[in-house]
């Protein structure tokens, strides 16, 4: 399994158990530049992916603020759903990666195949029934 999946999973742990600490989250805090004992020391690729995932998934949302009269792109942690925080900090071990997610995947689009079935039953149906018609009405000699 890809460890990205884990750092994803321990990055936004970490970023949960800090979330009341009064500051501007950076990608950089996940990395060895941030002076906090705890950080991860993520590498910057997969700190700034950490934060892109997030951000796509609507848990961080980006701004822009000045520091030392330069522009810098920050984010403000989105604490308002707190089920998918949940989800994101449980760390993707082999039953839930490819067992359960893909169960709970299908049987969420379950209603889809059985529209999806109805619909092409009665389609092959209405063609037939019209084939039989149009025989019916033209017999070939």
């Amino acid at each position: 399994m890809d460890q990205f999946y884990f750092d994803l999973a321990d990055a936004t742990d970490w970023i949960w158990k800090n979330r009341n600490k009064p500051q501007f989250w950076e990608w950089e805090d996940l990395t060895s530049n941030n002076p906090d004992k705890s950080n991860l020391n993520l590498s910057n690729a997969v700190a700034w992916n950490v934060f892109t995932v997030l951000e796509s998934k609507g848990l961080l949302h980006e701004f822009f603020t000045t520091r030392d009269n330069k522009e810098i792109r920050v984010f403000k942690i989105d604490l308002s759903d707190e089920k998918l925080w949940k989800k994101t900090r449980k760390r993707p071990y082999f039953w839930r990666r490819w067992i359960t997610e893909p169960i709970c995947w299908l049987f969420s689009k379950f209603w889809y195949f059985i529209l999806w079935t109805i619909s092409v039953s009665l389609a092959a149906f209405l063609t037939s029934s019209m084939d039989k018609w149009v025989s019916l009405l033209f017999p070939q000699k």
